[in-house]
């Protein structure tokens, strides 16, 4: 009887994503937009860009923690686990820039648009309970905390600080 192995989980920043994951807001009516990008697992970028302004933009970087004993900071380990979920994978790989939940763009609303590797969606608000609107799985409303939760940790970086991204 042949044994099967088994592969413990990756750990730290051996767990970082190995794609390109970047995300940022789409929509409504803004003085700048911001992108923000893990291209180089665990660094990251926030690029702040000026909308119909001449302003040079505002850029910032740093690096994510391998991992965190805090359980409301985002570390290299608790995204790459996230992004490593069968089900996200699914649901990315079966997307073409599909919206979940509801879009308020037409009303100055907005949706987070997140790539990974080569795919991408937008995530809006929930859906009203009788619309035709697709349901936001749990998975990509973990996502889109995660992110948020993400974004506003890279704000506290003193790079972040001092350039204004």
């Amino acid at each position: 009887m042949d044994a099967q192995v088994v592969m413990p989980p990756l750990q730290g920043c051996d767990a970082c994503p190995e794609e390109n994951l970047t995300w940022g807001w789409q929509g409504g009516f803004v003085a700048f937009t911001e992108q923000l990008s893990l291209t180089s697992c665990p660094s990251f970028e926030r690029i702040r860009r000026p909308a119909g302004s001449e302003m040079p933009d505002a850029r910032c970087f740093g690096d994510l923690s391998c991992t965190s004993d805090a359980p409301e900071e985002v570390s290299a380990e608790s995204l790459g686990r996230l992004v490593a979920n069968e089900e996200l994978r699914s649901i990315f790989d079966a997307s073409d820039s599909t919206i979940f939940g509801r879009d308020s763009r037409p009303v100055d609303g907005s949706l987070l648009s997140v790539s990974l590797g080569e795919q991408s969606l937008l995530i809006g608000d929930e859906c009203p309970s009788a619309s035709d609107c697709r349901a936001i799985p749990e998975i990509l409303s973990e996502l889109r905390e995660t992110l948020l939760a993400l974004d506003e940790q890279m704000r506290e970086v003193e790079r972040c600080i001092e350039s204004g991204g």
